[in-house]
């Protein structure tokens, strides 16, 4: 079994990043990779999914639990916790990726989202993530979120957003699309 990159989006300037094409029965395994993810503002990075190209605007419902892994620097306050904030239950809402990134300049946030057999038409639509952001406190924070697309229609299409402030941009960093064969 091998990854074959599928697509990288530099998303320097950008308000959100779309991903409709190469999402489809090609893989049964689809991995976003985050690298280096800055924000204009501070932000959180979201996500939602479609099944017609993103026509819908990106509304497929979802239920989800998120759990946080934090520490900081010193290495005395360290911590697991469920994120209520984080979990959907029959949502359209989209889901968060990440807690507030900060604008320090080495504040970012890296990680991957799986989306597992998003074409397929019989059960829900699977997806994990962990994504970690280094923010202004020196905290390091891991958001790990689980949860499926409460459909049976094929995922075709995914977008990845700012939340927390309606006029952020990314400043920095890739998304690329891998599948696994």
């Amino acid at each position: 079994m091998a990854f074959t990159k599928i697509a990288s989006t530099d998303m320097s300037g950008t308000t959100t990043v779309s991903f409709t094409s190469g999402i489809d029965s090609t893989y049964k395994l689809y991995q976003f990779t985050f690298i280096d993810i800055h924000a204009s503002l501070q932000s959180s990075v979201a996500f939602g999914g479609s099944i017609n190209g993103g026509s819908d605007s990106y509304a497929v419902n979802k239920t989800s639990t998120a759990v946080r892994n934090i520490n900081n620097e010193a290495d005395n306050d360290g911590k697991v916790e469920f994120r209520s904030a984080h979990a959907l239950a029959d949502s359209s809402d989209f889901q968060y990726l990440t807690e507030a990134i900060k604008t320090d300049a080495d504040s970012n946030a890296s990680g991957n989202l799986y989306l597992f057999n998003p074409a397929g038409t019989t059960y829900a639509k699977h997806f994990m993530s962990s994504v970690n952001t280094m923010e202004s406190s020196d905290y390091t924070q891991q958001l790990m979120v689980h949860g499926h697309f409460i459909t049976t229609s094929a995922i075709n299409a995914i977008q990845f957003d700012l939340m927390n402030t309606d006029s952020a941009t990314f400043d920095a960093g890739t998304i690329e699309l891998w599948g696994l064969s």
